[in-house]
């Protein structure tokens, strides 16, 4: 395979001026007055990682501009939307960070009912305009992080259970390839990439714009939090493993292992232990169905507290940002067939939690996303759990600590883990899991078309797809 040479070499002013005449955005290099807070990023593991330039793009030209320079020059090139690359993959050493940023239109067509939304959009932006006009798109389940990253990567949230993957809501996507060429991509128009960019990730292009499909729900949400004390949490959760599939999908639901925050809705004597949570919200027409199937869990073991309260979708996707701030961070992830095997280590491993910003939390791919057929995307395994194990800190001296503890953790899920895992939650060190990610036959696919698209491997600074060998 031929691969882009790696030049190393500082970029200088004059020779940006040379190369970008007509950019737009901003070109930020080192020494320069806003280099030190354009270059971070959000996982704060990477502090050290200082690139030759920061370019933040403000149209589809500037993108263009960017990746022609980084391909003619052979500098590393990242490309940076919403920044929250677990494993460090928005931000490269000595090379050229495309910061999407700047990108952040939304606006909706009410006829078609899709939302236009630019590559560095955060949820966040397009949920404010979704909502203006009265309609929501599935999206992860934070208004901090980026869209791009999430709905390339899969995408869960509280609507997926109902309408899919955010990587299935994709209408169509305009693009930027490796040889600066501007493509829109849908299932008539190079589908080949349209289909890899739907779970492959950033491998393949720079994707300026998204389309994405709209969906109206009920503006009232039946939200809340139940909490139960560590002690109770295998039983419950041996109750519930087996029954939240079948739950109506008008709830997204997810359960969770978490030290209890000094908040007024949870009693006292929980303050800053380890606790089990189920975060739920029933988005449907008729509240009582929801609040039927909660029951269940409530009439099996009393929780120590509950937080249940109509709601907005806006609210609901604001509620957990403060677990995503700006920190160090490790996450850990794989598939289990089923949680009651496993739900004995999921609690003793929890046990000695090192932080209070760390938890385990526990997704059933369910509903709308088991009716997508295996083959529709690149996406890959679309039954059982997901467990994600995360850790946030906030200083260095912590790193061993927190980073020993979610590797125990993950070693002990292995017993139980099954086939597949969700590239997205992918920390550093980890681009060995991109087989896992896809398995052959999708992993061999991905590789053909990344040889079409990406040739020489530009794009990759990723948990990298090599293009396929030229025989």
């Amino acid at each position: 395979m031929t691969t882009t040479a790696v030049n190393t070499e500082p970029i200088s002013r004059a020779e940006l001026d040379v190369s970008f005449p007509m950019f737009r955005g901003e070109l930020v290099l080192p020494h320069e007055p806003a280099y030190e807070q354009r270059r971070l990023i959000w996982n704060r593991l990477f502090d050290d990682v200082r690139p030759a330039v920061v370019a933040r793009c403000s149209g589809t030209s500037d993108v263009q501009d960017v990746v022609n320079f980084a391909r003619e020059t052979g500098h590393p090139l990242a490309i940076r939307g919403g920044g929250h690359s677990l494993a460090g993959k928005s931000t490269c050493q000595d090379g050229v960070v495309l910061d999407l940023s700047l990108m952040r239109h939304c606006w909706v067509d009410q006829v078609r009912e899709t939302i236009h939304v630019g590559g560095g959009a955060t949820w966040g932006d397009l949920d404010r305009e979704a909502a203006a006009f009265g309609f929501v798109a599935p999206g992860g389940a934070l208004s901090i992080t980026g869209v791009g990253g999430v709905t390339l990567g899969g995408g869960f949230g509280w609507l997926v259970r109902r309408f899919g993957l955010c990587l299935d809501n994709v209408v169509s996507m305009d693009v930027v390839t490796a040889a600066g060429k501007i493509v829109t991509c849908n299932e008539d128009r190079h589908a080949d990439l349209f289909w890899a960019l739907r779970g492959g990730g950033g491998n393949f292009a720079v994707v300026t714009n998204f389309e994405l499909g709209l969906h109206r729900i009920n503006p009232d949400i039946l939200t809340g939090v139940l909490g139960w004390p560590i002690e109770d949490a295998p039983d419950v959760l041996r109750f519930y493993g087996p029954i939240a599939p079948d739950f109506p999908r008008e709830i997204g639901l997810n359960a969770q292992l978490v030290v209890a925050p000094p908040m007024a809705e949870i009693p006292v004597e929980l303050h800053g232990k380890p606790i089990l949570i189920l975060i739920y919200a029933h988005h449907g027409d008729d509240h009582s169905i929801g609040a039927a199937a909660i029951d269940r869990l409530r009439e099996y073991r009393a929780p120590a507290f509950d937080t249940t309260a109509l709601g907005t979708y806006l609210e609901l996707q604001r509620s957990n940002d403060f677990r995503c701030l700006p920190g160090r961070s490790c996450w850990q992830t794989g598939y289990l067939d089923e949680l009651g095997p496993a739900i004995e280590d999921i609690v003793a491993q929890f046990a000695d939690v090192p932080s209070a910003m760390c938890l385990s939390e526990f997704l059933t791919m369910s509903g709308a996303i088991s009716d997508v057929p295996e083959d529709a995307t690149a996406f890959r395994r679309r039954d059982g759990w997901v467990y994600n194990v995360i850790t946030i800190w906030e200083g260095e001296k912590d790193d061993d600590l927190h980073l020993d503890w979610a590797h125990r953790y993950q070693e002990a899920m292995l017993p139980y883990a099954s086939d597949g895992a969700y590239i997205n939650f992918f920390s550093a060190g980890e681009d060995h899991r991109v087989l896992e990610a896809y398995g052959p036959e999708k992993l061999a696919r991905l590789r053909k078309i990344k040889r079409v698209y990406d040739p020489e491997n530009l794009f990759r600074v990723n948990h990298n797809i090599e293009p396929a060998a030229v025989w």
